[in-house]
């Protein structure tokens, strides 16, 4: 039982990669079967979501596609793709305010990662200064990637120590991923050199 219990995530992940591979070469029921197992496995993100959502709606199981998309956009509200998809599968059912409304979320979320790729270009520039790697910080936690932001955060709090911005947004993205000490003391900061 240990043994199974240690190989359980691998296999999980074993079928996701092969759900996804699957998915891609069209074979549409036997990757819903591996996405499926995979979840069961444990495998519980907002991507594996998303594709059971893309498997279901090419099978035509169009509630099924919705319920599934709801369930990407509850582990990431900020998935792009989950958006444009229950607005077409909204817009087909005839519920246009909700289809207009998901479409607003797409643009809104295709816009930030939009600008995320901009500035993630401008920070990498040899002549990037603090302000520009605070701006992938702030970006990064718009799309809620708590990570991201916090690295891209502490490089600029190290760069400029005295910007209150990039204080700010290290205590926010400390916050979002449940560093509250390290929270707490970046977010003093940042309202001290206001």
């Amino acid at each position: 039982l240990r043994e199974a219990a240690r190989l359980a995530p691998a296999m999980a992940s074993a079928r996701w990669s092969l759900g996804r591979a699957l998915l891609s070469a069209g074979d549409l029921e036997p990757a819903l079967l591996a996405l499926d197992a995979a979840l069961a496995g444990g495998v519980d993100s907002a991507d594996l979501h998303h594709a059971r959502a893309v498997c279901l709606e090419q099978l035509d199981r169009r509630d099924e596609a919705a319920a599934a998309n709801m369930a990407a956009l509850e582990r990431r509200p900020t998935l792009a793709a989950a958006h444009l998809r229950l607005s077409e599968l909204s817009k087909a059912a005839g519920r246009e305010a909700e289809a207009e409304a998901r479409l607003a979320q797409f643009m809104h979320w295709t816009g930030v990662e939009s600008q995320l790729s901009r500035a993630l270009g401008a920070a990498r520039e040899a002549s990037a200064g603090p302000a520009a790697i605070t701006e992938v910080a702030r970006l990064y936690f718009e799309l809620a990637r708590a990570e991201e932001s916090l690295q891209w955060s502490r490089r600029a709090v190290e760069l400029d120590p005295r910007s209150a911005e990039a204080h700010r947004v290290r205590g926010l993205a400390a916050s979002m991923s449940g560093r509250l000490d390290e929270a707490r003391v970046h977010l003093s900061e940042a309202r001290r050199l206001m």
